[in-house]
């Protein structure tokens, strides 16, 4: 390797590799304890398996988070984002320490035992410091490399930082981690943190959304007077949301557009039988929740036929049964969209926007 020809990336990583070599073989030397120079790897290589697991599989926690936090917590907590935001980063912790362990578990079994025979043994020790130094120092290159192959997919081209443009390890990070995804987990997380969930569905808040007035009332209840399970009721509810409301194209056009604007929730749906998702399930929630069914309006996507796109549907608790099925009543003349056994492969979850 030819010094005088190392470009200022490598440079630096060659200064990072000989300092983790020289504090590890300082700490090694002065504790006669390798443990000193393996524990550093270990908690490294948690960090970037953990973000990598993270990465992967981030909606899964997501949505885990938001049913959790409606399960455990009143309306104050569960829909305010910093907590949202504080459970994810706890997840993230928890998942760390555990591949520690485990990671430590493994050492302790197959490693510690070998290595502490050399404590005694200075030239051994001495070139097993300097082995673990220089791992070390990779590790920390790719630690460092992670929040900047974040950053420069999250920013415009003008924005990009690329000063390490051409290193390996952050070459291979930046093929390894998807833009697409940093994107979505990135908004995901400012919708969060700026405004605590989203407080406006079609001009209005879900409150608004789903309030009722004597006449839905009384309709639900006629629909559901000779039902006697909780199931039966549900049902009755989403045939007739389902079969009474027509999908209304236009609005669904203009408030996509944002050209111009249309009432919605329950009472006008009910009123004009015609509506889009979010119409469909404030309705359905209103019924519900004039018999005393529980029940929950979700937000996420579903297959349209040709690909995913944004959606609103409902959850039921059967009481009686003792559990929440999904029901779409927007989708019913598309086929059986209550508690059908295929319901979680035409519709993705994001959050709960409410429970009544």
């Amino acid at each position: 390797m030819d010094l005088f020809n190392l470009d200022i990336q490598q440079l630096v990583c060659l200064g990072i590799i000989i300092f983790s070599i020289i504090t590890c073989v300082r700490k090694v030397v002065y504790s006669r304890d390798l443990n000193e120079a393996v524990d550093p790897i270990l908690s490294g290589c948690s960090t970037i398996v953990t973000f990598f697991i993270i990465l992967s599989y981030y909606e899964k926690f997501d949505i885990m988070v938001g049913n959790l936090l409606a399960k455990v917590f009143q309306n104050s907590i569960r829909d305010n984002g910093i907590v949202h935001v504080i459970l994810l980063v706890g997840i993230f912790a928890v998942v760390k320490f555990i591949i520690y362990s485990v990671l430590k578990l493994v050492h302790s079994f197959s490693l510690n035992s070998a290595l502490n025979k050399l404590r005694h043994n200075s030239p051994f020790l001495i070139i097993f410091s300097i082995i673990f130094g220089f791992i070390r120092g990779i590790i920390f290159i790719v630690l460092i490399c992670i929040p900047l192959v974040l950053y420069n997919n999250l920013v415009s081209s003008s924005y990009r930082v690329g000063i390490l443009d051409g290193l390996k390890p952050y070459d291979k990070l930046e093929e390894m981690v998807d833009s697409k995804k940093v994107q979505v987990i990135s908004n995901g997380l400012k919708e969060n943190i700026s405004s605590n969930k989203i407080i406006y569905y079609n001009g209005i808040t879900l409150d608004e959304g789903v309030k009722s007035n004597a006449s839905i009332d009384n309709k639900a209840k006629a629909l559901v007077s000779r039902d006697t399970s909780d199931r039966g009721k549900a049902r009755s509810i989403y045939r007739w949301v389902g079969s009474n409301v027509i999908y209304d194209d236009e609005k669904a056009d203009s408030i996509m557009e944002n050209t111009s604007s249309f009432e919605s929730g329950a009472i006008p749906t009910f009123r004009d039988k015609r509506g889009i998702c979010f119409d469909y399930a404030c309705l359905y929630t209103a019924m519900c929740n004039a018999i005393g069914l529980k029940n929950r309006i979700i937000v996420g996507d579903a297959y349209n036929g040709s690909e995913f796109v944004s959606h609103a549907w409902n959850q039921v608790y059967l009481e009686d049964e003792g559990k929440w099925i999904n029901v779409d009543p927007t989708f019913y003349i598309s086929g059986n969209y209550f508690d059908s056994s295929n319901f979680e492969e035409t519709h993705r979850t994001k959050n709960i926007a409410g429970e009544f």
